[in-house]
């Protein structure tokens, strides 16, 4: 869980501060062989929108997939998010590109 608060300085105008944020997340990983499964799921609360994020990913030796979706909640808010990844683990750093589509239906 974490909670922030940006802080905004300006030299046009007064400084503010950015409404409260608290991000919180929930993973579970499994082992089966070479096979390795993640689950993920982010929870982010921000003013009046909210989001959560399913995500699903998989990784054989070094190359990772992942597939996911985005649900929006509150003000300003596109409801359904599609999300992809594909990666590669080396060791101890991971090199992962990810893709976000926006459907409106």
């Amino acid at each position: 869980m974490q909670l922030s608060q940006a802080y905004t300085p300006s030299p046009f105008s007064s400084p503010a501060y950015l409404p409260l944020q608290c991000i919180g997340m929930l993973g579970f990983n499994h082992s089966l062989g070479q096979i390795k499964t993640s689950v993920l799921v982010t929870y982010v609360q921000i003013d009046k929108l909210s989001t959560i994020d399913y995500q699903l990913s998989r990784q054989y030796k070094m190359v990772k997939l992942g597939l996911g979706k985005r649900q929006g909640y509150g003000e300003f808010c596109s409801p359904n998010w599609f999300l992809g990844a594909v990666g590669v683990q080396l060791e101890e750093y991971a090199f992962k590109y990810n893709y976000e589509y926006l459907s409106n239906k």
